[in-house]
């Protein structure tokens, strides 16, 4: 959940890197309150800002297309991406 404000727009940033660790370039769904917004294609190392216009407090989804496992059997994570905190910008 992120707390922007109520009834003015706003500019949503997330830090996001692609974590693939075989070097892969991955896309991102970015999703509004269940709506989607886009699609945003990492290539691998640095860290890059999503920006979104949001209009008020929802919920931020981030979803990667495609995600590897880790090669421990007993880590059940799908990795793909990693996540900074989310700034809310006037």
């Amino acid at each position: 959940r992120v707390d922007a404000p109520a009834g003015r727009r706003s500019q949503l940033h997330l830090p996001v890197k692609n974590a693939r660790p075989d070097g892969a370039a991955v896309a991102v769904a970015v999703f509004w309150n269940d709506v989607r917004r886009g699609t945003v294609e990492l290539p691998h190392g640095g860290w890059r800002a999503v920006r979104l216009a949001v209009d008020g407090p929802g919920v931020l989804r981030v979803v990667p297309e495609r995600t590897i496992l880790p090669l421990s059997r007993t880590d059940a994570r799908r990795l793909g991406i990693e996540t900074g905190p989310p700034v809310v910008l006037p």
